[in-house]
């Protein structure tokens, strides 16, 4: 969304040179909504004059410009009217949209111009400089009341402590005639209203304008509407966008004349209506849309876009303007259904104040006085649908003190609170809180809310830092602090996700990845058909929360804590395990997730023993699974999902293991015993060589370390492979030797070198 800084400050007692615009963006994002960035616009108006047509042909257009006193010839358009003036450019062409800081293509329409203006006056009611603000939409979509210019110089007031001038002054004065949900027509307002949907039209407000000038556009409107977005067409036309983008309610113009019933119903439409918009587009209707029909055939789709046969045309002289509140989410739903989202509808999703679709009229006809248009109306504007109460909030200053954590003064706060529209009394230590409807559709319905607008402005820096205290008898079990652990451990070093999942198996996906448990709890009373078997492993719904994820991301990390179960010799046995895999679109480092769980045993004070396994897990691949072993008791498996499953969910390698905690819980405690360093150096050496894929990286470790007895340390340093390579693999292994007694020598460490070449030749190994 975009919005015009002066039009902003046009509600301000105040002058918008004044202010730093990197300031007020800085000072906004920080308590109210995020400004995406900003825009400064020149326009430089020697480049331009206005030019009335004298003369036109199909081989052009002769203009008199009086400020440059000359006739000009331009291109032909097809628009063009002698007498009318437009805007041209000294090279002697027509003035684009893109040419005065719009961001539309296309010539700009007809101007409206005094002749005593005519050669240069006009130029004193145009703003050559501008600021526009790109605000982010997803952070006003709980703030309808920003949905306008009038809304944000209500903000900028309470932020800058100025003073924000009356809305009266932007408003055309009227009486109201208030009914609750049919009007019957009247002399001076001869059109009845029925509502016929009232759960999705809340509030239907209507002037019958019965003469009504027609005027082409005014400059300085159009290059306002052009810098928020909006192409300018004629007056009455850009003065209902106008009106629209300055309170933030749209409203509608119809053709009175093409009213004939002289009734307007808002309904919703009957399946299979046709109905043509104002762009052209030809819609077919369904029960769910909500028109607004002259009680038989429909004249616009409601808060959406207008009919093409009731818009106001150059031959229109009188109008109903038509300003409504309808429910948000059934104006959502129409405008995607019907694929036409307008800044109308984009405003009514919001949930809009029932009480300001009034608001949208006396805009509209206080832009057409202002302009000195003649325009006849009735004394009247129509409103049918009872009008919203305000909300009463009832907040103790200590409330207010203990959620901030600061003491602040009640004048600070019934300031604050008032210049954001509210009304408030004080009495004995509690406010009493009018919030205004503008902000309780959707956004302050709660005291904790009240609080947040009084932070905000007192600024959320302001507030000192301060750890929360609190007080707590319980103690951490030793297996609760052992989950505590090992959760903390994967998401913060192995940068994993923590998910939760049913207990109950997913039949359905279980028969997707052709997964089949043995040995299963089966409830007594299953919640369905598909979910009637407890777990027993976790790794199918990590898959699953894979196979729900991986269209939108190249790279996953899940773990997930929790129980499975199994019946063993008829005894329901449950078992704690964790549980967790890596996912990559592409391919995954089989010692990546390898190395995370090093380190966490490392963390937990277990050592453990990587041993291939014959008996994979189901999930498992036959020849990249290893067991997990601590004491020579095996606690789980880690490994390479298998290819037969992972084809099953689409594209991509997971590498995974599941893990018995209760096993580490209750793992032998081994006694540790000091041993001083020794005072000769280590040596670290590596190895390179190409090895056949069965070889494991825990086979190569066991045959170097046993080469030497000086050799006292082994690690992987590198491993690779090649889809040519066919049942070979690259491996870098770096072993550590040292002598307790001596300094080695460069020919002990060249025997010992060849001594570790010789057995891993044994193994296959080809060194490189």
């Amino acid at each position: 969304m975009k919005l015009s800084l002066r039009w902003i400050f046009d509600h301000l007692k105040a002058d918008w040179k004044k202010y730093n615009i990197d300031h007020l963006v800085e000072q906004f994002n920080a308590t109210t909504a995020e400004i995406e960035g900003f825009e400064k616009t020149e326009l430089n108006l020697d480049a331009f004059a206005l030019g009335k047509v004298i003369d036109f042909s199909d081989s052009g257009v002769t203009v008199e410009c009086k400020e440059w006193k000359k006739n000009i010839e331009l291109s032909f358009r097809t628009d063009v009217k002698k007498g009318l003036y437009y805007l041209i450019k000294k090279d002697g062409t027509w003035a684009s949209m893109l040419d005065v800081c719009g961001d539309k293509e296309g010539l700009l329409p007809a101007f409206y111009c005094e002749e005593k203006e005519s050669a240069g006056e006009w130029k004193k009611s145009i703003e050559k400089e501008d600021y526009i603000l790109e605000v982010d939409n997803k952070s006003v979509t709980n703030r309808p009341d920003l949905w306008g210019h009038r809304g944000f110089a209500r903000e900028f007031s309470a932020m800058l402590g100025v003073e924000l001038l009356p809305e009266s002054e932007f408003l055309a004065s009227f009486s109201f005639e208030k009914v609750n949900q049919k009007f019957i027509a009247t002399k001076d307002q001869p059109f009845s209203i029925i509502n016929s949907a009232p759960k999705i039209c809340k509030r239907f407000s209507a002037l019958y304008v019965s003469d009504v000038e027609q005027r082409d556009s005014m400059l300085w409107m159009a290059i306002r509407l052009l810098r928020v977005d909006t192409r300018p067409i004629d007056f009455l036309v850009d003065a209902t966008n106008y009106a629209m983008f300055d309170t933030g309610q749209p409203i509608h113009a119809f053709d009175a004349d093409f009213i004939t019933s002289k009734t307007i119903e808002p309904r919703c439409a009957k399946k299979g209506e046709k109905l043509i918009l104002l762009d052209g587009v030809k819609l077919e209707l369904t029960e769910k849309d909500l028109v607004i029909t002259d009680g038989d055939r429909p004249l616009a789709l409601a808060g959406i876009k207008g009919g093409l046969d009731s818009g106001v045309t150059p031959k229109t002289t009188s109008l109903l303007i038509e300003s409504a509140n309808f429910d948000a989410t059934a104006i959502r739903l129409s405008a995607a259904r019907n694929k036409t989202r307008t800044e109308a509808s984009s405003r009514f999703e919001k949930t809009l104040d029932p009480n300001q679709n009034v608001k949208g009229i006396q805009c509209f006809i206080k832009l057409l006085k202002n302009a000195g248009l003649k325009c006849e109306h009735a004394p009247k504007i129509i409103s049918v649908g009872a009008e919203t109460q305000s909300l009463i909030l009832k907040v103790e200053h200590g409330f207010i003190a203990k959620r901030l954590g600061v003491e602040l003064k009640k004048e600070f706060i019934i300031k604050a609170l008032t210049s954001l529209g509210m009304d408030v009394t004080e009495s004995e230590g509690i406010y009493s809180v009018s919030v205004p409807t503008f902000r309780s559709t959707k956004d302050i319905t709660l005291q904790e809310d009240i609080v947040e607008e009084v932070a905000r402005l007192y600024g959320y820096k302001n507030i000192p830092l301060h750890l929360p205290k609190f007080s707590s008898s319980a103690i951490l079990q030793p297996h609760v602090a052992l989950h505590f652990l090992i959760k903390n451990f994967l998401a913060f070093d192995g940068g994993m996700q923590e998910v939760e999942n049913y207990a109950v198996a997913d039949n359905e996906f279980l028969k997707k990845i052709n997964w089949k448990i043995k040995n299963g709890l089966h409830l007594a009373n299953p919640l369905s058909e598909q979910r009637e078997i407890m777990v027993d492993s976790l790794i199918p719904h990590l898959l699953s929360n894979v196979a729900d994820s991986m269209a939108n991301y190249d790279e996953l990390r899940f773990f997930e804590s929790g129980s499975v179960w199994s019946v063993e010799k008829s005894k329901v046995q449950e078992k704690k395990v964790i549980a967790g895999l890596f996912y990559h679109k592409k391919s995954v480092d089989f010692y990546e997730l390898k190395t995370v769980l090093q380190r966490l045993f490392l963390a937990l004070d277990v050592n453990v023993e990587w041993k291939k396994t014959e008996n994979h897990p189901l999930w498992a691949s036959r020849y990249q699974t290893a067991n997990v072993s601590v004491n020579g008791r095996v606690i789980g498996q880690y490994g390479v999902v298998a290819k037969r499953i992972t084809a099953r969910l689409g594209s991509g390698d997971i590498i995974a293991f599941e893990l018995d905690v209760d096993s580490l819980r209750y793992r032998a405690k081994e006694e540790k015993c000091y041993k001083p360093l020794s005072k000769y150096q280590a040596t670290k050496l590596d190895i390179s060589m190409m090895v056949p894929v069965a070889v494991t990286v825990a086979d190569l470790s066991k045959t170097i370390a046993a080469a030497d007895k000086r050799i006292y340390d082994v690690q992987l340093r590198d491993i690779f492979k090649k889809a040519d390579w066919n049942d070979k693999k690259s491996v870098t292994m770096r072993f550590v030797v040292r002598d307790d007694k001596q300094t080695l020598s460069k020919d002990d460490l060249d025997g010992v070198y060849k001594l570790v070449e010789k057995e891993v030749t044994k193994q296959g190994a080809e060194i490189r």
